[in-house]
């Protein structure tokens, strides 16, 4: 059964994020556990009761994040395969012909892009593992684990959608894969990148001025640093729209894709005798109607 309504996944994920982190947010202002002024992300899901809902929220994220880096990886398999046939052929045409060595080059700059593919995927569910890292550790219980795993977060899915911006440069022949597209992601991944120099720039500046110890989530106007503070805050929760704009930027690619579920059930004589003799099964036929019976008690077999 072909599924047409892979779409919806990126569609989903900036709207998923967003509905989740309003809800956390608002559950850590209303307990008093934060400044309502750009509180850290990590800051609205340390303290309960609103940690128990980040967490699950952050899983459910990361479930969502790697399932649309998989489809993105099986959509670009599949145009790089649909490409090598059309290049062999070609091939097999200009074999005899002074430029078939164009065509030789252009099954090599393929396997590279491949490559490619394959890096980026590993990077993506590399950034999906981190999501749920950040949100099963909370800043107060293990501050390291934790801020290890949102700096690879951050460098992982920034080479991320560098490296998906590089690829769909090469694969225009994707439907829905257009110039604007092409133009948004390059938009998203400039303002990503400065976005982060910008937030480790100020976090190390508001860390530097900070006297004595803040609780998390407490920082206010009248302390040190506090400008420093804001800025980089307000820099964590637009890299992380940036990136959810970005996942959805591939809604209209995948709106021309189908997934097809193929069950296939294994050939009798694959199975063990073990598992034939619990099961009770006395004979298969080739048409694969399966006849049910005990097995008789003279041979203690199958018939």
């Amino acid at each position: 059964m072909a599924t047409n309504y892979l779409w919806l996944f990126p569609a989903l994920v900036p709207i998923y994020i967003v509905a989740f982190l309003s809800i956390t947010y608002t559950i850590a202002v209303f307990e008093g556990h934060v400044n309502p002024v750009f509180p850290y992300i990590s800051y609205t899901g340390t303290f309960v009761p609103e940690s128990c809902f980040f967490s699950q929220f952050m899983n459910i994220a990361a479930v969502l994040y790697g399932f649309v880096v998989y489809l993105r990886f099986k959509q670009i398999c599949c145009f790089l395969g649909n490409q090598n046939t059309e290049n062999s052929s070609k091939i097999q045409e200009l074999e005899n012909e002074q430029d078939g060595w164009k065509d030789s080059h252009c099954a090599t700059h393929l396997k590279n892009i491949s490559r490619l593919n394959i890096v980026s995927c590993f990077l993506g569910i590399i950034a999906s593992f981190a999501l749920s890292v950040v949100g099963n550790f909370q800043m107060t219980s293990m501050l390291m684990v934790h801020t290890a795993a949102e700096l690879v977060g951050f460098f992982a899915s920034g080479v991320y959608a560098i490296l998906q911006t590089v690829l769909s440069h090469f694969s225009r022949g994707i439907p829905g894969n257009g110039r604007c597209t092409h133009a948004f992601r390059m938009v998203v991944i400039i303002l990503g990148a400065i976005s982060t120099v910008a937030f480790f720039i100020l976090n190390d500046l508001y860390l530097n001025k900070q006297v004595g110890t803040v609780a998390p989530g407490k920082w206010t106007a009248d302390k040190k640093g506090f400008p420093e503070y804001l800025g980089s805050a307000f820099m964590e929760w637009f890299i992380v729209i940036l990136n959810a704009l970005f996942i959805l930027s591939f809604t209209r690619e995948f709106k021309q894709m189908g997934i097809k579920t193929v069950v296939e059930l294994k050939s009798m004589s694959e199975i063990p005798t073990s598992i034939k003799r619990q099961s009770g099964v006395a004979k298969v036929s080739p048409a694969g109607i399966i006849n049910h019976g005990l097995a008789s008690a003279d041979d203690n077999g199958f018939k």
